[in-house]
């Protein structure tokens, strides 16, 4: 079992705060990501001065503008093998952590710390199982806007990994947080 780290700073939830109170129509998004210096990156997304990728909800621009963001910065292979988070994983600067899901959940809290020293207790915190083992969600209102930190599938390994990502997404401020059986599905854009 392998964990890739790669924890948040304050400054990078600050940064994400501010994304998350702006305007999402791609001119807005596009000066933003110009003004924080993060540029388009090869693999998926936007590379952030800190080293993290951005992925836009609609990476190839259809509609009028963004409704979600995510940022990982943890996955967790849960396998008995190197994986694709062993010796051959691609991005620079990372952790690497040999353990158990423990040591994914840890970061998870890590990083719901780094968020609650920027904009202070969580409005809600819940615990999701598909499988065997709880994902978890903490989500703070930004805005019109939440800023969820969560445990999830790591899509683009059909499944093999799970990643743990900040994410930023529409919430109208009449809106409350879906309870734990909606809350994965509304994130992703499902519900």
């Amino acid at each position: 079992m392998i964990v890739r780290l790669k924890p948040l700073s304050g400054s990078l939830v600050q940064q994400l705060a501010e994304l998350a109170r702006g305007s999402w129509d791609h001119p807005s998004v596009d000066g933003f990501l110009a003004g924080q210096g993060w540029e388009e990156s090869t693999w998926n997304g936007y590379d952030t001065a800190s080293g993290h990728q951005l992925v836009a909800g609609d990476p190839d621009r259809i509609g009028t503008g963004q409704s979600r963001f995510h940022l990982p910065f943890c996955f967790f292979d849960p396998s008995d093998d190197a994986g694709p988070l062993g010796d051959e994983f691609e991005m620079d600067g990372w952790v690497s952590l040999e353990g158990d899901p423990t040591a994914f959940d840890h970061a998870w809290s890590a990083a719901c710390s780094a968020v609650a020293t920027e904009l202070g207790a969580a409005e809600t915190t819940v615990s999701w199982s598909l499988g065997s083992r709880p994902w978890n969600f903490a989500g703070w209102r930004v805005g019109v806007r939440a800023l969820i930190v969560a445990q999830g599938e790591e899509f683009g390994s059909y499944g093999e990994l799970d990643m743990a990502a900040v994410w930023l997404i529409d919430l109208a401020p009449d809106v409350t947080f879906p309870d734990a059986g909606g809350f994965y599905g509304w994130m992703l854009g499902e519900g």
